[in-house]
């Protein structure tokens, strides 16, 4: 797949970096693609359970639903690190080239940010009806069948 190469904003880099200490209380980071770049939207702090986490994003961002746009998930911490998931929202009323640019920006994101922090969890797509909680952990347990 063809590659966008988009940079990621200052903004998005130093919120993600700040979003890594043991300490911190960030839940999540959501990010567009303004003009040439990636960048930060708003990041969420919450003690929430994954589910609860992904079912209250649409509200919380608020998500389009003709824009697409990346949610950084911090899913677990390690002694090191803390480790993240990218949630794509690419919902069904989105032109199809926006959505095919987020698409093909997603491997560049996670290079920018740093690839480790992603590799313990697989992406993530949603579409209108796939963004829940349950229908994230539902995709989790099939791949992990």
């Amino acid at each position: 797949m063809a590659r966008a190469h988009l940079p990621v904003d200052v903004e998005l880099a130093s919120a993600f970096l700040q979003a890594q200490p043991q300490d911190s209380k960030v839940a999540w980071i959501a990010c567009t693609i303004k003009g040439e770049a990636v960048c930060l939207v708003k990041a969420h702090e919450g003690t929430e359970e994954l589910s609860d986490t992904v079912d209250s994003l649409k509200a919380a961002i608020p998500l389009s639903d003709e824009q697409p746009a990346f949610v950084l998930i911090a899913r677990e911490r390690t002694p090191t690190a803390r480790r993240w998931q990218l949630l794509n929202w690419a919902p069904d009323c989105a032109p199809p080239r926006l959505k095919m640019l987020y698409s093909s920006t997603r491997e560049d994101l996670k290079q920018s940010l740093g690839a480790g922090f992603f590799a313990s969890h697989r992406d993530y797509s949603a579409f209108d009806s796939d963004l829940s909680g349950a229908s994230l952990l539902a995709a989790e347990t099939k791949s992990n069948d």
